[in-house]
């Protein structure tokens, strides 16, 4: 009998002890679990206040380089220039000097007449803008159809992508509102990106990256050889690019990723205050 009762109770014991093995490791499992959702959600959560950051900052800043296009576009001297007084060159041309040496921001103007000719052209950092058939350019050609401040939608890449320009465009009117040209200013596409993007880092690992609205990298924080390359063929830029906004989990050479997404307003809003038009996704991408 003592036997028996010695053998029920070691197969109990067992069981007990079975029991809290069990429990200790899916209390394990679970805590672990829960601390790798509470990080990734913080983590999305950074990536979200990071690529609104930066959203933020790039739209003040397209804003106010359009400002200054806009300022430009209008002044007298311009005028006069494009309506065939050459004598004012030498004060313009040391006015658009000044410009770009007291803000590194900007690397170009150019005043440019109907046929996207060059009137007056000046540059900074040993950057030649006459390479540039000005007039077969997009934001030329747009500038004169919408005859109104407009920005490119896609860089300008120099010396093997080592200067980067986003151009900005507004017309030149004439006393009667008639457009007899077009004033190109140049932003310094690199300045903003290596302050305000390719310094960003998500829990040491993570990054961010721009998209223009085809799905061409226009800026990369980690990976410079990328600039100016569609990645429009990957099933999960193309879901960003219909997201708009949002967060995205997808896999990357057998390891899974989340990216975080932001974009710019292009123009105009609803009634909602929402934006009718996007251009530049703004992604931060991380790893877990």
């Amino acid at each position: 009998m003592g036997r028996l009762t010695n053998n029920i109770n070691f197969r109990l014991t067992s069981v007990v002890f079975f029991f809290i093995f069990v429990c200790i490791v899916f209390l394990v499992y679970y805590v672990n679990s829960s601390t790798k959702d509470l990080i990734i959600q913080n983590e999305t959560r950074s990536m979200k206040t990071i690529g609104d950051g930066i959203a933020h900052t790039l739209s003040d800043r397209i804003e106010s380089v359009k400002a200054m296009d806009t300022t430009l576009a209008s002044q007298n001297e311009a005028v006069l220039m494009l309506t065939g007084n050459t004598d004012i060159k030498p004060h313009l041309e040391n006015e658009y000097r000044k410009l770009l040496t007291n803000d590194h921001n900007y690397s170009g103007v150019t005043l440019l007449d109907m046929q996207g000719h060059p009137v007056l052209q000046v540059s900074g950092n040993n950057l030649d803008l006459s390479s540039l058939d000005i007039k077969n350019e997009a934001w030329f050609e747009q500038a004169l159809e919408e005859k109104k401040p407009y920005v490119s939608k896609s860089i300008l890449y120099f010396q093997q992508k080592s200067i980067a320009l986003l151009p900005f465009t507004a017309p030149v009117l004439d006393s009667s509102e008639k457009q007899i040209g077009v004033l190109a200013l140049f932003l310094d596409w690199n300045v903003f990106t290596s302050r305000f993007l390719d310094s960003v880092r998500v829990a040491g690992k993570g990054y961010g990256y721009i998209l223009d609205n085809k799905g061409n990298v226009i800026a990369h924080a980690v990976d410079k050889t990328l600039l100016g390359k569609s990645v429009a063929s990957f099933d999960f830029i193309q879901k960003s690019l219909s997201m708009k906004y949002g967060v995205l989990e997808y896999n990357w050479k057998g390891k899974k990723k989340i990216m975080s997404l932001s974009y710019i307003p292009e123009n105009g809003s609803n009634q909602a205050g929402q934006s009718r038009y996007y251009r530049y996704p703004i992604i931060c991408s991380d790893q877990y």
